[in-house]
């Protein structure tokens, strides 16, 4: 259906800036066709023959990059609690308490089988 949207708009010379792109919770990934082709694919394809980045290539490196989270600072409210949205991932907690002088590393698997809304309680 989108395709065939797109195709459409294309056909009556309307520019076509696809951006801001989310998804829904019940969407499970997005797909992209294009990665490599050895007659090549017109512009989606993300490498040469010799698997160098194209441009769309480093677009997708790029945005993965910044989707990539490595070291996140947050402080809790009056109330000790901190939210989170996160990614499918594997990720390292590491909780300070600036009081005691003390410290919690926990590791978090966020995925498929996660329930919404979790709650995860740490004591320091």
């Amino acid at each position: 259906y989108m395709r065939s949207a797109l195709d459409k708009l294309a056909g009556a010379n309307v520019p076509i800036w696809l951006t801001e792109v989310d998804v829904a919770h019940s969407n499970q990934g997005i797909v992209i066709w294009g990665a490599w082709h050895p007659q090549g694919c017109w512009r989606m394809c993300l490498t040469d023959n010799n698997f160098k980045n194209l441009p769309a290539g480093d677009v997708v490196d790029n945005l993965i990059s910044e989707l990539r989270t490595h070291n996140v600072a947050a402080t809790t409210d009056a109330d000790g609690l901190h939210r989170a949205e996160l990614f499918h991932g594997e990720y390292k907690i590491t909780i300070n308490h600036p009081s005691s002088n003390s410290s919690s590393v926990l590791s978090l698997t966020v995925d498929s089988a996660s329930q919404k809304n979790n709650l995860l309680r740490v004591m320091v």
